[in-house]
């Protein structure tokens, strides 16, 4: 077994310069070899049933099964006047947030009923995160009235990044995706399914690019298929709050062991089934973190998550009033039962069998404590009782996240 944990060792060092998330990723032999690709992501997500896959060749597109019971004609519609930072208002604020917002929605300018500048900065600010359809401006210039040589009262104007005519053309374009996305939503009896649905939508249709176009708004996410976090968090919550769940844009800095160190970023805030939970898309995208390129597969380490793990990499932005997320019933690894709380080679056969019996590509799965992890590890890769799992097939590809203690295996 010795040469099985030297390969091993090999390929936990070489993907540790491709990505800081992965601590182990490789496809490994049932003789004990592990294969090591120097382009080793092109393993990731490859169906090994698929013979043009075992010849290097791309795997053929499979063809999407279709979906019954949709939603799109029942949804419940998210009132726009009505976002999460427009209900912690005051009535002297909402009337100040309303002004903003109806000059914004009419790509004109906004007389202001209030002349404190530095509210007036903080509510556009709260209009623009509770509106992600206002995907046209990125500022805004204040101009003061006076009378008589006294400043009676400000106007805003958004500093529009397209015409009116641009603005009606796009957001047509945006619709016929946005309805495209949701007719293809299973019935679900519960927040969960919708969340995960498009949660999964936007992490498997959009590659991280700090050089996509409109890359602050849903405009880079519906339309480009490119973008960065705040082009995922108002994707998620444009779509979310189209399917009825409440959804708030937020923002703050965040330490994603991407190999970017803490940087600015934005997530969601998502009531599911009456609880409040945390969500990063942008982090559970594996573009996000490994710089070949985009793989096929979805990890759920920030999916509804609480205000404890969030705060292990997020530092929410200080101006920001937002609950204290506790609830863990609708956490991805809980909903599934997919946490192990010791190395338990029978409930991991279970979960191969239950993930095969819905057509899933992949496993994925949490320890409890390090501890397991490293047991899980050993057992599984070391001790090669992952054939145990994965019937005749000679090979298995695998991704191990050390900081998350999370397992994926490709099935």
């Amino acid at each position: 077994m010795g040469n099985v944990w030297r390969y091993l060792k090999k390929t936990v060092m070489y993907l540790a310069v491709v990505s800081m998330v992965l601590c182990g990723c490789g496809r490994m032999d049932r003789d004990g070899e592990v294969v090591i690709n120097p382009d080793s992501q092109e393993l990731m997500g490859v169906d090994f049933s698929d013979t043009s896959a075992q010849k290097g060749e791309k795997p053929a597109k499979k063809a999407k099964s279709s979906k019954a019971g949709t939603l799109i004609d029942t949804l419940p519609k998210a009132k726009i006047s009505e976002g999460y930072y427009y209900g912690t208002l005051g009535s002297e604020d909402r009337q100040l947030y309303n002004e903003i917002l109806s000059g914004l929605r009419a790509v004109d300018t906004a007389d202001l009923s209030q002349t404190d500048q530095d509210r007036v900065d903080v509510l556009f600010q709260y209009v623009c995160a509770d509106h992600p359809e206002i995907f046209y401006t990125d500022g805004y210039d204040i101009t003061w009235k006076e009378i008589l040589g006294k400043k009676t009262h400000m106007q805003l104007t958004g500093k529009y990044t397209y015409s009116k005519d641009e603005i009606e053309t796009i957001m047509g374009k945006i619709e016929k995706e946005r309805d495209k996305i949701l007719k293809n939503m299973p019935a679900y009896q519960d927040d969960y399914g919708r969340v995960r649905y498009i949660h999964d939508y936007i992490a498997t249709h959009t590659s991280y690019d700090t050089g996509a176009k409109d890359n602050q708004s849903i405009v880079s996410v519906l339309l480009y298929q490119k973008s960065i976090c705040a082009g995922y968090a108002r994707t998620m919550q444009y779509l979310l709050n189209e399917a009825g769940i409440p959804c708030a844009y937020v923002w703050g800095n965040a330490d994603g062991n991407t190999g970017r160190g803490i940087m600015t970023h934005a997530w969601n805030l998502v009531q599911a089934d009456g609880d409040w939970y945390y969500l990063d898309v942008t982090f559970d995208d594996p573009s996000v973190s490994l710089d070949s390129g985009k793989d096929n597969f979805v990890k759920y380490d920030y999916f509804l998550i609480t205000a404890k793990e969030l705060q292990a990499t997020h530092t929410i932005d200080s101006s920001l009033e937002l609950p204290d997320c506790t609830a863990t019933r609708d956490n991805y690894y809980i909903r599934e039962g997919r946490i192990l709380g010791g190395y338990d080679k029978d409930r991991i056969r279970e979960m191969f069998l239950e993930a095969s019996a819905k057509g899933e590509r992949y496993i994925i799965f949490r320890c409890e404590s390090s501890g397991v992890f490293e047991m899980c590890r050993y057992k599984l890769i070391d001790e090669q009782e992952i054939f145990d799992m994965i019937g005749k097939r000679k090979s298995v590809s695998y991704s191990f996240d050390q900081e998350k203690l999370s397992m994926l295996f490709w099935l």
